[in-house]
């Protein structure tokens, strides 16, 4: 029988001297070949895979290595293995849901001289492993909900089976069984046995089930009157062939034959499989190749049959309804699939564990604890009185509300720009103590080259009022520069329900040059989330706008469907100065500063700007924190574009030579109209002691043709080679 088993390797390897095992010692033995590791696989059922570094054996002159395992006082040995890059691969197959607590040992022999000797030895049960590597891994919310999901399905197989021993769950800790999935999938019934017609079909299917006795194990019952050159054959989607059967592998069952099906991976228990019978079909013409349509001999064959676990599971609840552990166990299973569907995921674009533990922090059940509503008959009918009635002193994180909170905005168009003018003009009564006052007239030679009208205003400070002056080089007592925003504060979800769309549009004559660069209709500070919102711009700072630096450190900003498009008026009426390249805000979608640990994620988000100028959608800038360090701009699943696709599409800077940060960033199954530019400082003939202190690591996966360039695209590639602080890497796609 011919097979493609596809595995996922969950990666719970366990290295010597990091992660010791609970009872008997993980390398007991001190003398003779060693064990370097060991890990889980989870397909059908559950496979452990025993790591030999394969230098040290080889160097220490061993030979034919072999592996004794003893299992539910079972004894066999293992000779065969995997050969591997770095080292020699054994894999014991066989453990069962409901086996998740007996122990396995395995001993390592080999010959050395012509004797075999007796090398390590590991014993350990499913459940410690996983417990271990909780202890290791905590800090992977994917991996966490996967280990929790797979303890609570054996748990659920334990009880269902009769199972005498521990319940597999009982190695969590009541914190880490509380990160199992709490609620059910969904599923869809796929099953059907007239999934494509073939007439005339002379082979009938009566169906299909599931085994979990032994393994998750599907099972395809057929009628035929011959199974002379009959051959059945299983494809996936997409028609790649799963497995084939002829004569030699079908079972007798009653008056009929089925065929078992065993190839599941722990990620493909929603996976629709289809089955057909063929006549005349050899399984050697079809290796690994999509079927052919048709290619019949004596009879006809059969129809196209479909099903799935998840089809057996709704199935079960309707047969065997009343019963309530198989019940139990069959939920847990589909949970436990689809969580290892996340992992495997997570395994094949790695960056989505960078996305997973940003959800995380905002699942937290304490955002749900200060709830508010925005919305025309809400009591809040105003996300700028509210964010400010939160926020307080914006750097101030004492007069703040740093409580966990989530604001639900109802569906529906807000004017962002009128809502500021709201609290401003009210200043008699607000309690945000905002003015405003008209600016002096502009001169003619300002009229012509700021295109300023008088009848412009810009926002005041009151000495006697809290209020925030307009002024973006007042400062306070700190030293801290002061911003014309309402702040979102720390550790606050916003989200849209329906269609949301903010605009924050002044024209040029109702704001003023320096007020359009300190306005931005969503200002961050600290932990924020915020989904399904589109965000139009004009005459501001950015549509989304980073502060952070110095005041929270190891920060996770999301953005989920979060949607910024920033429009820039003709040149000739916006107020620019042609000479100075003055004009109002910034041109920029969305402004970064990063380097304080900060995890900023977007997903699926369009980012966007009409600039026909050489400026930025997206604008990551190292800032000049006092706490340089790591950090990390995902950007996955994007539409980032500027309208004349200019080279600075994308840019990443520091905003001056001292900074210290490293920025990672990811931009993973996007689409860029346009490139990327890094603008680094490097030493020159004016600055030949600059010493470059900033670095980027820029990944491009499966995001093509973008061009990347550096702002110093004068210096060669030999002057800068030493030193140059980036790196661009591309996975699964070709540089532009």
């Amino acid at each position: 029988m011919k097979r493609r088993l596809l595995s996922v390797l969950l990666a719970l390897s366990m290295l010597m001297g990091l992660l010791p095992m609970l009872g008997t010692a993980a390398f007991a033995e001190p003398e003779g070949p060693q064990f370097s590791g060991h890990s889980l696989a989870l397909e059908n059922d559950i496979a452990i895979r025993y790591y030999i570094d394969k230098a040290a054996f080889d160097g220490a002159g061993y030979t034919a290595p072999q592996v004794n395992f003893t299992f539910k006082e079972q004894d066999t040995v293992a000779t065969d293995f995997e050969t591997l890059e770095d080292s020699y691969r054994f894999t014991f197959r066989g453990v069962r849901s409901q086996d998740m607590t007996e122990p396995v040992t395995a001993t390592l022999t080999a010959l050395s001289g012509g004797d075999r000797v007796e090398g390590s030895t590991i014993t350990t049960t499913v459940a410690d492993t996983c417990s271990a590597t909780l202890d290791e891994h905590a800090d992977d919310a994917t991996l966490c909900t996967l280990i929790a999901d797979l303890l609570t399905y054996g748990a659920k197989a334990q009880a269902y089976f009769g199972s005498e021993n521990d319940p597999a769950t009982s190695v969590l800790t009541p914190e880490e069984l509380a990160k199992a999935t709490a609620t059910d999938p969904e599923l869809t019934n796929v099953a059907s046995t007239t999934y494509e017609v073939t007439p005339n079909a002379d082979v009938t299917w009566y169906g299909a089930n599931l085994s979990l006795k032994d393994s998750v194990m599907l099972q395809f019952y057929f009628d035929a009157e011959t199974t002379d050159s009959l051959t059945v054959v299983l494809t996936d989607e997409n028609g790649a062939l799963l497995a084939s059967y002829t004569d030699d592998d079908f079972i007798p069952w009653e008056n009929r034959y089925k065929v078992r099906y065993t190839g599941f991976s722990a990620n493909e228990l929603r996976k629709t499989v289809f089955a057909r019978a063929f006549y005349g079909v050899s399984p050697d013409l079809l290796g690994e190749k999509e079927l052919p349509l048709a290619f019949f001999g004596e009879g006809v064959g059969s129809n196209t049959l479909s099903y799935s676990v998840a089809s057996y599971v709704l199935g079960a609840e309707v047969q065997h309804g009343g019963d309530a552990a198989l019940q139990d166990l069959t939920k847990a299973m589909m949970r436990y699939g689809v969580s290892a569907e996340k992992y495997a995921y997570e395994l094949k674009y790695p960056t989505e564990k960078t996305r997973a533990r940003a959800e995380a922090y905002f699942a937290d059940p304490a955002f749900d604890e200060e709830v508010y509503y925005v919305g025309p008959t809400r009591e809040h009918t105003s996300l700028i009185s509210l964010l400010l009635d939160l926020d307080g002193d914006a750097y101030d994180a004492a007069n703040n509300n740093q409580n966990k909170k989530t604001i639900y905005i109802d569906e529906g168009e807000y004017d962002f720009f009128a809502e500021y003018m709201a609290e401003v003009y009210d200043a008699e009564n607000s309690p945000h103590g905002r003015i405003l006052q008209p600016v002096e007239p502009a001169t003619a030679e300002e009229k012509t080259t700021k295109n300023i009208a008088s009848s412009q205003y810009l926002e005041a400070a009151v000495a006697s009022q809290n209020c925030l002056p307009v002024d973006r080089n007042s400062t306070n007592a700190d030293g801290q520069k002061f911003w014309l925003n309402a702040f979102v504060p720390n550790n606050t979800k916003i989200i849209g329900l329906g269609d949301v769309v903010v605009r924050f549009e002044p024209a040029a004559d109702e704001i003023t040059y320096n007020a359009s660069k300190t306005w931005s209709p969503f200002n961050i500070f600290g932990n924020v989330m915020i989904e399904n919102i589109d965000v139009y711009g004009h005459n501001c700072r950015y549509c989304l706008h980073n502060d952070d630096h110095n005041r929270y450190l190891n920060t996770y900003q999301y953005y989920k469907d979060f949607n910024l498009t920033y429009t820039v008026s003709d040149l000739s009426t916006c107020g620019v100065n042609v000479g100075s390249g003055i004009y109002y805000g910034f041109n920029h979608t969305v402004g970064f500063g990063v380097n304080d640990g900060s995890t900023h994620v977007f997903d699926e988000c369009t980012i966007t700007n009409n600039t026909t100028l050489t400026n930025c959608a997206y604008y990551g800038h190292n800032a000049s924190g006092t706490n340089p360090r790591e950090a990390e701009i995902l950007l996955t699943k994007c539409n980032i574009s500027t309208s004349n696709a200019n080279a600075r599409t994308i840019r990443l800077q520091t905003l001056s030579r001292d900074n210290a940060g490293h920025v990672i960033t990811t931009i993973d199954r996007c689409t860029v109209v346009g490139g990327l530019q890094l603008h680094l400082y490097y030493p020159d003939s004016d600055h030949p002691t600059w010493i470059t202190k900033q670095s980027f690591e820029v990944t491009f996966v499966e995001t093509h043709n973008v061009p990347v360039t550096r702002n110093n695209a004068s210096s060669t590639d030999s002057e800068v080679s030493d030193r140059d602080p980036y790196t661009v890497k591309y996975v699964n796609c070709d540089p532009a």
